[in-house]
Parts: C-alpha cells; sequence; structure tokens
C-alpha cells in the first residue's frame, strides 16, 4: 500500500478530519490534503512526527512493513486488521450491516458470495495443510 493510501487509512481510522490531523501534526490542510492525494511526500522529519503520532513505523507509512506494529507476531490482531479492511474499502457503512439489504440479494449475488466463502475457505485450508506439511518435516 502506497504512503498517500496508508496515511488516509490511519486517519479514518482516528476518525479525524484532514483538518484535524492537520492541526494535530502542526501542518497546513493542503499539505495533508496533498499528502493523500499522493501529490506531494512529507520530508524525513514529517514522516516521522506522522510514525510518532499514530504508533508505526516509517516502513509502515511508506508501505514497506504489512503490520502498523513492529513486533507483527504479539501486537497482530485479527479483529483489528479486519476493521481495517472494513475501513480500506468503505465497508463501515451500515448499510452492509443491514440484512434487509442482505434479503434484497439475487440468486446471482448469493452464487457470487459462495464462490468467494469457497475461495477464502480453500485458501484457509491450503495454508494449514502447508502449515501441518512443514511440521512434520520439523519433526525429522
Amino acid at each position: 500500500m502506497d504512503f498517500h493510501k496508508r496515511l488516509t487509512l490511519l486517519r479514518k481510522k482516528k476518525k479525524l478530519s484532514r483538518e484535524d490531523l492537520a492541526k494535530k501534526l502542526e501542518l497546513s490542510y493542503s499539505a495533508i490534503s496533498k499528502y493523500e492525494s499522493g501529490n506531494r511526500q512529507p520530508d524525513y522529519n514529517t514522516l516521522r512526527e506522522i510514525s510518532d503520532f499514530f504508533n508505526c513505523s516509517i516502513d509502515y507509512l511508506l508501505g514497506k512493513e504489512q503490520y502498523q506494529y513492529n513486533d507483527t507476531h504479539s501486537n497482530f490482531d485479527p479483529i483489528r486488521e479486519t476493521n481495517n479492511l472494513f475501513i480500506k474499502y468503505g465497508v463501515e457503512d451500515a448499510g452492509f450491516w443491514d440484512i434487509e439489504k442482505w434479503k434484497e440479494m439475487s440468486p446471482e449475488d448469493i452464487r457470487s458470495l459462495e464462490d468467494y466463502f469457497d475461495y477464502l475457505y480453500n485458501k484457509s485450508r491450503d495454508k494449514n495443510l502447508k502449515s501441518k506439511d512443514h511440521k512434520e518435516v520439523d519433526d525429522i
């Protein structure tokens, strides 16, 4: 993920407007707007301030690390990461959780959803099988 997308994601996670973030970082609204649109990159000192504010590494901001926190295993929170995906793809809209809207799905929509669930299930299963294979090899 590029810096401009990562910055936008972090700002939205904290429920801040661009103006709010600009004030907290002592930057102009225009600077934040240009960072988030990808039209401008911050200098090193600004990157450091942004990383301190969001409690993340500069590498995370620049998209070189996948996880926001340095210790990826002990700080990994699947719920938090899932919520990040909801924010990233705009699923925080309450309509997503409205059961009545799900009732309006067509048979084709349901088949597409089933195909996607099947993909996720198989990917998870394959990952678990590979993990078991590695453990058996390690046990030898």
